[in-house]
């Protein structure tokens, strides 16, 4: 039978071992913790550097993150944010790292609103960079609906026609277009039918018959007007 004392010590040690036990398990879920906090992140793609600079500033909140906890929704919120991103692709690297591919968009066009510059990207975003030149890109003059100009711009390229040809393109409340070239010659386009009138427009300029033209209206269907 044990004693009173053998009790108290033997007490004391499965206390004391308890102790130890506690410790050393906290000391392993701390370490294991850390080791899937994230540590890196990093954006393969070759950015804008204004650009690549703010989306920076903004995923470091997440550094030292459990991995597991983060959801790549918060990091698309964040994505979403960027006008200039057109997509991204976001790869978590275990234990600690984050791989992120990102596409800026491309810049199509611009106009002044509130006698400030705003792009027009290929995603169909307005973006505000006074960094970005717009010294090739053409500008918008009307009233900007975004959607038809993407339209116009698909039908452009399938025409073989880029937005760098251009100067300036009005767009009218009769829903058309005008377009300007670099030389200042004007085309105006209908309403309708812009696809068959873009096709038109394409043998003009495939036969060189644009020099010294200063205007070729394609509004009435069937007739081609040149001045």
């Amino acid at each position: 039978m044990l004693r009173l004392t053998d009790r108290r010590k033997l007490y004391f040690y499965l206390v004391l071992l308890i102790i130890l036990v506690s410790l050393h398990n906290l000391k392993i879920t701390n370490y294991f913790n850390n080791f899937f906090n994230i540590s890196k992140i990093e954006i393969k793609n070759s950015l804008n550097e204004n650009l690549n600079q703010n989306i920076m500033l903004s995923l470091n909140k997440f550094i030292n993150s459990n991995i597991f906890l983060l959801k790549t929704e918060e990091l698309a919120f964040l994505f979403d944010k960027f006008n200039l991103v057109e997509e991204y692709k976001i790869k978590k690297k275990y234990p600690s790292a984050i791989e992120i591919e990102v596409k800026q968009t491309e810049i199509l066009a611009y106009f002044l609103e509130n006698n400030q510059k705003i792009l027009i990207g290929q995603n169909g975003k307005k973006i505000k960079d006074k960094i970005i030149s717009t010294k090739d890109l053409p500008i918008l003059i009307g009233t900007v609906n975004i959607n038809k100009f993407l339209s116009l711009n698909k039908f452009l390229l399938e025409n073989e026609f880029n937005l760098n040809d251009f100067i300036r393109i009005y767009y009218f409340k009769s829903d058309r277009w005008d377009l300007e070239f670099k030389n200042n010659l004007i085309i105006k386009l209908p309403f309708d039918n812009l696809d068959e009138s873009l096709k038109k427009l394409k043998k003009i300029y495939n036969n060189n018959q644009f020099n010294n033209l200063k205007i070729i209206d394609l509004r009435i269907g069937g007739r081609i007007i040149i001045k």
